[in-house]
């Protein structure tokens, strides 16, 4: 494999793998997130409530209405404490998932995008001879240059045409540019569209929830069927 392929998969796999599991990333942020602090004491609150609670619930209200009142007091205190730790801790994930977005932006989103552009036109896979003029001029010039070809034909359909710039954009500059090869960009598109249609069968095979049959509607000649033989049976 090509290193410049090989480094694309690279980007591919990583980028499909915080795809595929981006429902457990909350749980990994919270677990990651820097507010040990904040969660060790929230679970204290937690706790503390869950034993006043648990007493205030075993006396009784008439028989010891101080000690329920003083409780149910702390009881409320507490439930704004826990409530100010929640969102502490909620803003110090929202915070730290921020961070981990910029991260994942400057390390693998934008860098695979400027290395499809560096690169996008180093030939990757080579054609023989045969098998690149089974097709036209114009798709072996997509394969090997890119989507750029295709804005840049009428420019060679011109100068064919009319013989100017010839030295530039000539057809046979336009001819030389259609290489025996496929280029990285090109190759990236269609292994991203491959692996697009194989989830996309996956998800339809398995994934995608059972559709269950339609219920079978009455039609109006039963219903009268039915209201005759009911009505037999009564007589």
């Amino acid at each position: 494999m090509h290193w410049a392929a090989a480094v694309a998969v690279l980007f591919v796999v990583v980028t499909k793998f915080l795809q595929y599991t981006a429902k457990y990333h909350d749980k990994w942020i919270s677990q990651m997130a820097p507010g040990t602090e904040l969660s060790k004491k929230y679970l204290v609150k937690m706790k503390e409530r869950h034993e006043l609670k648990e007493f205030n619930n075993s006396i009784s209200a008439q028989d010891n209405y101080a000690k329920w009142t003083k409780n149910n007091r702390k009881l409320d205190s507490l439930d704004k404490e826990i409530n100010d730790f929640k969102n502490d801790i909620q803003s110090q994930n929202k915070a730290f998932q921020g961070h981990l977005h910029k991260l994942r932006l400057l390390t693998i989103t934008v860098p695979f995008f400027v290395f499809k552009i560096v690169y996008g036109k180093v030939p990757v896979y080579k054609l023989s001879s045969s098998t690149s003029t089974l097709f036209p001029t114009f798709v072996t010039g997509v394969w090997s240059q890119g989507w750029l070809y295709v804005i840049l034909h009428p420019l060679r359909t011109i100068s064919q045409k009319w013989h100017i710039m010839e030295n530039r954009f000539g057809a046979a500059k336009f001819d030389a540019m259609a290489l025996q090869g496929v280029s990285l960009g090109i190759w990236v598109w269609a292994l991203m569209n491959v692996i697009s249609g194989l989830e996309f069968i996956i998800n339809q095979l398995f994934l995608a929830p059972k559709m269950e049959p339609p219920a079978v509607l009455e039609t109006q000649e039963e219903k009268i069927l039915d209201v005759v033989d009911d009505t037999v049976i009564l007589d």
